[in-house]
């Protein structure tokens, strides 16, 4: 007997200990759900997390954009980054799902002027979404300030998606709902949270054509652009030629030497002149053929003042005493000295005479000209032809992606065309 108790004890105890051990892995799936389930749970979160950095971004730009950073032509753009927009210190870094930063290049603001409005367009590109919003700014009736937001387009608002409800039952009734009531005889209903989507396809939409302008305009892909030529006429003048005309230059006057006589006055004068010969104590010295032909029976030498020029020889041997006798021929010169006299003109008789004080004075005798070309115009009537621009800009709104959060089975949203997707046990 006590063989098959201790046997049953230790069946019972095995059993006890696989009941327990199946409660407490119940109880840890039940605390702490699939990966898998938890990411599906936590995407409203992250949705929620990515629309509040679209948001963030899109009020950053609004108060950046004053109106001297406006553009301020019809069909203009002006964009920032979102790595500008965080050097600009407008906005903190912010992280997506994944815990890695949006794309800085790839996510940007761009504002563009409308016919009577500006359109922000908000472009964020994370690893985990990438979505835009369309956003209408302009003046409007109940702003207070300068620029603010429409309130009409639906995109213009922050997105509402409603948060994922903790999985805690709340059981208080609803007083607008009597059925809502909880019954005692019967087991609660499980109650789902779903996500219900929509999505609406894009539109191009034409503004007004603006007003007839001179300003050229030229189309493009957003911009059509209309032409008209009107022809007017006008009076211009028209060149037909030049006068010429001369002018003194009263900066440049001419004058000229005149001699006018101021009276007369005694003068004394030479009426009779005479020449003399004085020496002027200079000596002129010149040599002078004394004897044209000097015979000598030698040789003979000059000096200073006698020179002894040769002319011939001859030879006079045998004639009388039968010897050998040469005879030289000379021309002599001497230098003669005698002093040098000019000829001076001396007065030899003086009288008076009656002659006239004259003065050299500057006479102004006219001015330098200068030439002019004047030139000579004409009225005539010339054909003017004047074009005129006026415009229009297309405006692209993007698809729109509605995301909403209800009830399982929410008719009103079915009917309004939404799909429900993903539910969370609330």
């Amino acid at each position: 007997m006590y063989e098959e108790r201790k046997t049953g004890n230790t069946v019972k105890n095995i059993i006890l200990s696989i009941l327990i051990v199946l409660f407490l892995i119940f109880l840890l799936m039940w605390m702490f759900p699939l990966k898998g389930d938890l990411n599906n749970s936590l995407k409203p979160f992250y949705k929620q997390l990515f629309n509040d950095n679209m948001y963030a971004m899109k009020e950053a730009a609004k108060s950046y954009y004053t109106l001297e950073r406006l553009p301020e032509n019809v069909g203009d753009k002006v964009e920032m980054t979102l790595g500008e927009m965080l050097d600009l210190k407008l906005l903190l870094p912010f992280l997506d799902s994944n815990g890695k930063q949006c794309d800085n290049e790839k996510s940007y603001v761009e504002v563009t002027k409308m016919e009577n409005e500006y359109q922000m367009k908000v472009h964020l590109k994370c690893t985990d979404y990438e979505d835009e919003l369309l956003v209408h700014l302009g003046c409007y009736d109940y702003c207070k300030t300068f620029l603010c937001e429409a309130k009409a387009p639906e995109t213009n608002t922050r997105p509402n998606i409603n948060p994922v409800p903790d999985n805690k039952p709340d059981n208080k009734p609803d007083p607008s709902k009597p059925d809502d009531k909880p019954d005692p005889s019967k087991p609660d209903d499980p109650v789902y949270q779903c996500l219900y989507t929509k999505d609406t396809a894009g539109k191009e939409t034409w503004s007004d054509w603006s007003n007839w302008s001179t300003k050229e305009v030229t189309a493009n892909a957003n911009r059509e652009v209309q032409t008209k030529v009107e022809t007017s006429t006008k009076t211009e003048k028209k060149l037909i030629g030049y006068n010429v005309k001369t002018y003194n230059d009263l900066s440049k006057p001419k004058y000229q030497d005149k001699t006018v006589t101021l009276g007369t006055k005694k003068e004394k004068y030479c009426a009779k002149t005479e020449y003399t010969w004085v020496e002027t104590g200079k000596v002129k010295q010149e040599w002078v053929l004394v004897e044209p032909r000097l015979v000598s029976s030698h040789v003979l030498t000059s000096t200073d003042t006698v020179r002894y020029v040769p002319i011939t020889t001859y030879d006079t041997s045998c004639k009388e005493n039968c010897n050998s006798d040469m005879q030289f021929v000379y021309e002599k010169w001497e230098l003669k000295s005698y002093p040098v006299k000019d000829k001076v003109e001396k007065c030899a008789e003086y009288a008076e005479r009656e002659v006239p004080v004259t003065k050299t004075v500057k006479e102004l005798v006219g001015y330098e000209q200068y030439q002019v070309r004047e030139p000579v115009y004409k009225d005539v009537t010339v054909e003017v032809k004047t074009t005129y621009y006026r415009f229009r800009t297309k405006t692209t709104l993007a698809g729109e992606h509605k995301e909403k959060w209800s009830i399982k089975g929410d008719n009103s949203l079915l009917n309004d065309g939404y799909l429900m997707q993903q539910c969370v046990l609330q």
